[in-house]
């Protein structure tokens, strides 16, 4: 990771450089944004707030990833609170650690929006520091981890 402090400036934001939320933290990975991280208050210096999973190269310990079917999230995680959102279904866990937010195609959202190979499968996780507000991030106006 490498913080660049400007990375969340442009058309969408009046912040200036050195306000919290002016920059962000970015993967230097090979492959394309595999995940991201913000940091409290959005501060280059303070703690990890949350994890934003982008793409399935990022798995959880038990092997799910973006593209895993909701029978499968089930099975690795039979004690999983589900609950619902727009256009999604949000799946939890919760310890002592923080919040694990698996957001899953549903069928509550606009007829069409989801392709049939989309419907029940995960497009999107969330690892939530404890405390953290939980919530859907795919398809809102979050920017991940850039204010809007």
């Amino acid at each position: 990771m490498s913080y660049d402090p400007v990375g969340c400036l442009g058309e969408h934001t009046t912040l200036v450089e050195g306000e919290p939320g002016a920059g962000h933290w970015a993967s230097v990975y090979p492959e394309q944004r595999p995940f991201d991280v913000v940091t409290t208050g959005r501060l280059p210096d303070s703690a990890i707030a949350r994890i934003l999973v982008f793409e399935p190269v990022v798995a959880t310990a038990k092997g799910l990833r973006i593209g895993s079917s909701l029978d499968e999230l089930l099975a690795a995680y039979p004690d999983i609170t589900a609950g619902d959102e727009i256009i999604t279904r949000l799946y939890t866990l919760t310890d002592s650690a923080g919040s694990l937010v698996f957001e899953v195609a549903a069928d509550n959202a606009p007829a069409g929006y989801w392709t049939p190979e989309q419907l029940n499968t995960v497009v999107f996780i969330t690892a939530h520091a404890p405390g953290e507000k939980l919530g859907a991030i795919y398809a809102t106006d979050s920017a991940g981890s850039c204010p809007v």
